[in-house]
């Protein structure tokens, strides 16, 4: 899910704004956007023959490959901003026990030249998306059943 989808559950549930919510969506968004344009990268070939404007297309594959890498690291980059600003708990550093994956991820698919390798790739960036979330969603409870203790 991304910004949209996070916040917009949120709000659906509190009908108010949350400076939190939105930025708890941010580097889950970072990933959502990594797995479609992870698709668009897996697709080029077929997408250069019918003229699809992606961005791997419109820019070329190496650039949708390194875009795939940017989006992965600004996610945990985007994480531990929020915690230096204090929109997020520190708790919420736990994302960093995923980075192992994230790495891995982005270093097949840098390499990678052909399409079963994308689709691998496509696959493990939904992994760490799921992986990822959930780390995040448990740092933000841990910070909120922390302070209920008056930790």
């Amino acid at each position: 899910m991304g910004f949209l989808m996070t916040w917009g559950a949120y709000y659906v549930q509190l009908p108010r704004w949350s400076w939190a919510a939105f930025v708890a969506s941010v580097p889950v968004g970072f990933l959502v956007t990594a797995i479609l344009n992870m698709n668009n990268v897996r697709d080029y070939q077929d997408d250069l023959v019918v003229h699809k404007r992606t961005l791997p297309v419109r820019l070329g594959q190496v650039f949708g490959k390194r875009f795939h890498a940017f989006l992965l690291l600004g996610s945990y980059i985007a994480v531990t901003l929020f915690v230096l600003l204090r929109l997020l708990p520190l708790y919420s550093l736990a994302v960093w026990i995923t980075f192992p994956l994230a790495f891995s991820n982005v270093r097949s698919v840098l390499s990678a030249t052909d399409r079963k390798a994308f689709v691998i790739g496509i696959k493990r960036t939904s992994q760490l998306h799921l992986q990822f979330g959930v780390m995040l969603a448990l740092g933000i409870a841990m910070a909120a059943l922390a302070r209920s203790f008056g930790m």
